[in-house]
């Protein structure tokens, strides 16, 4: 019933935006028409009436252009081959067009509209059946237009959008011409809707015949062994025999966001695990030391849940693992794995852990290693862990003095984010959860940070509804950066997510971890700000709306380590950007700001604006941070 109900208001959205198209259409239709006639009767040459035509379908997405009539005279006075281009060009300006009105629409209203909940249920389903859409539309009058918007509104992947529109563009720009220089106007409709279809279907095909083709071409001749076949060692052979692999996964897992998560009326855990359960089940439990000390009844609160809800899941163990940033080695991982190998843990078992980033980073990586893969359910205990950390799909540790050097990509089986562990965290956990929802919002969505403007100091205050609320935004983006970003295991150079943190990482190694996480990144993101408006890329008035926010949430964006030098003698905290760029396996790549809720990576970083970035920060900032920062015990 929801998810019919879901549908249902998010066709409701879309025919209010066709409706809306349909009436400026039927209402200035025929005064747009006779403009269109008195221009194309007009002494008009070639080139202006080429470039009229181009700007007509670009914005034929908003304003009622009868696209048909402008067509059919763009091929009758330029020809077949120049019309049917001029159009194709027009089209494809007006399908860019029409997907950024849609990204634009989303980022400021649609899912508010409609709600969370539905807005993901009906981007779910179009994203799934979102290219046949668009080629089954592109020739349909209103509904071409309507499904450009649909298709930014939802976020639908660029590669997949480019391909169906050029292609079935590409046939509707052919079926104009022949339309128009052959002056056929009997069954129009029907040769633009089989020339859409048509051109896509063999473009995609064509586009598959040549990647499959492309694909592991470049080969290198094998030596031959002096094994079985009698080859003669040391000779070379040029023709080989490849086998193509391939194959795709899909990943889907929940994100629940709830309270008092272990009470036996609460089945969010209970409706995970139970349809995977088996006979070989079993469920281990690894909880952070800060939180056995905060939840002192935890380990008989899990039994019990487990013995009235899921008593054909047998409880394993419930072990306590340190917290923080020193729990990400080798040694807590063997330990772990040492314990799921004496309670028989193997593929059919489930692994909770329950705790902050740290130890969810930690008891993630153990389990993906164990038996190639355990399943795994992250509980969050922190604002930083429920936000960004806990709901992604990285895991690791630290080695080497290097942060998250060592790692496997794991999506979980769910994350259960319980907002009642939040209570009993100090302010400053509290606080430096924000960093993220701060630096997601400055790079992704204008009217989140607007929002936490207007709510800083309900913030700052850790008010429980303003927090959930921020929680949930800021996971929604990371969860869309991820899901959406088309690079989901990172093998790509870009790192939107780390915005700030190539300093952070360098920061927080070079004072052993004293800093939270999120303080660091508090001043990461106060550093590169600064950067970017010294390089231009960003307005003063911007810049200090990003660092007034972060101050009046809390954080200090100054610390005397960024003035501490190295042993080449240039300052430490520059060591990042090299760290930076083999943590991301090839160029260096650094998102900065251009504006609210709009970034672009750059390649170099200048090191004097750099130095210069960091003087602004401790001349505005320095004062205030002189105390040093004094560590509040494990995160918890």
């Amino acid at each position: 019933m929801e998810f019919e109900k879901s549908i249902f208001k998010f066709v409701l959205f879309i025919v209010g935006i066709a409706s809306f198209i349909v009436a400026s259409f039927l209402i200035l239709n025929d005064f747009v028409g006779v403009w269109i006639s008195g221009v194309i009767n007009s002494d008009l040459e070639s080139f202006p009436f080429s470039v009229l035509v181009f700007l007509l379908l670009t914005f034929d997405v908003l304003l009622p252009v009868p696209s048909s009539i402008v067509s059919v005279a763009a091929s009758s006075i330029l020809g077949l081959v120049n019309g049917a281009f001029v159009i194709w060009l027009g089209m494809m300006a007006g399908s860019f067009f029409g997907y950024w009105v849609g990204y634009r629409c989303n980022k400021a209203f649609v899912h508010r509209v409609l709600g969370e909940r539905e807005f993901k249920r009906a981007e779910m389903l179009v994203s799934r059946f979102g290219t046949g859409m668009l080629v089954a539309m592109r020739a349909v009058p209103v509904l071409a237009e309507t499904s450009v918007i649909l298709a930014g509104m939802t976020g639908m992947q660029r590669r997949p959008f480019i391909l169906a529109t050029a292609f079935s563009n590409a046939g509707v720009a052919c079926a104009y011409g022949y339309i128009g220089s052959m002056a056929q106007q009997q069954s129009s409709l029907l040769i633009l809707i089989a020339g859409s279809v048509l051109f896509a279907v063999a473009g995609f095909v064509l586009y598959s015949v040549v990647k499959h083709f492309t694909t592991g071409k470049d080969s290198c001749p094998l030596p031959a062994g002096s094994g079985a076949g009698g080859l003669v060692t040391g000779q070379l052979y040029t023709n080989q025999a490849v086998i193509q692999a391939g194959f795709d996964i899909h990943y889907q897992y929940p994100v629940v966001f709830t309270r008092n998560l272990f009470s036996p009326e609460n089945k969010s855990l209970q409706n995970i695990l139970l349809p995977k359960a088996s006979r070989n089940t079993g469920v281990i439990v690894f909880v952070d030391a800060g939180v056995m000390t905060a939840w002192p009844g935890i380990t008989q609160k899990i039994e019990h849940y487990f013995q009235a809800v899921c008593d054909t899941i047998p409880v394993l163990s419930v072990v306590a693992v340190p917290g923080g940033e020193p729990c990400k080695t080798r040694v807590q991982v063997e330990k772990m794995q040492q314990v799921m190998l004496r309670q028989g843990v193997d593929r059919h078992c489930f692994v909770l852990a329950i705790g902050g980033g740290a130890v969810l980073d930690t008891v993630g990586f153990a389990a993906a290693s164990f038996h190639r893969g355990v399943h795994l359910i992250r509980l969050p205990t922190t604002v930083l862990a429920q936000n960004d950390a806990g709901v992604g799909v990285k895991n690791g540790i630290n080695d080497q003095q290097k942060k998250n050097l060592i790692g496997a990509f794991q999506p979980p089986l769910a994350v259960l984010n319980d907002y009642d562990f939040l209570t009993t965290l100090s302010e400053r956990d509290r606080r430096a959860g924000l960093a993220e929802a701060v630096k997601v919002a400055a790079i992704r969505d204008q009217a989140l940070f607007e929002w936490m403007e207007a709510h800083a100091d309900a913030l700052a205050q850790a008010e429980p509804e303003a927090m959930a609320y921020s929680i949930r935004e800021c996971a929604r983006l990371h969860l869309n950066q991820i899901t959406q970003g088309g690079d989901p295991f990172e093998y790509g150079e870009a790192r939107p997510l780390d915005f700030g943190h190539w300093s952070a990482h360098r920061m927080e190694s070079l004072v052993k971890y004293a800093l939270r996480h999120g303080e660091a990144v508090a001043i990461g993101i106060a550093l590169d700000t600064e950067y970017a408006v010294r390089a231009g890329m960003l307005s003063a008035k911007q810049g200090a709306r990003v660092c007034h926010l972060l101050h009046r949430l809390g954080f200090q964006l100054w610390h005397p380590v960024l003035q501490q030098l190295g042993d080449n003698g240039e300052a430490a905290f520059l060591e990042g950007l090299e760290e930076f760029r083999q943590h991301l396996g090839g160029a260096l790549c650094v998102t900065l700001l251009t504006d609210i809720g709009a970034a672009i990576e750059v390649n170099t970083m200048n090191k004097a604006l750099l130095l210069e970035a960091r003087d602004a920060l401790a001349q505005r900032y320095g004062a205030a941070a002189d105390t040093q920062l004094t560590d509040a015990g494990p995160v918890c």
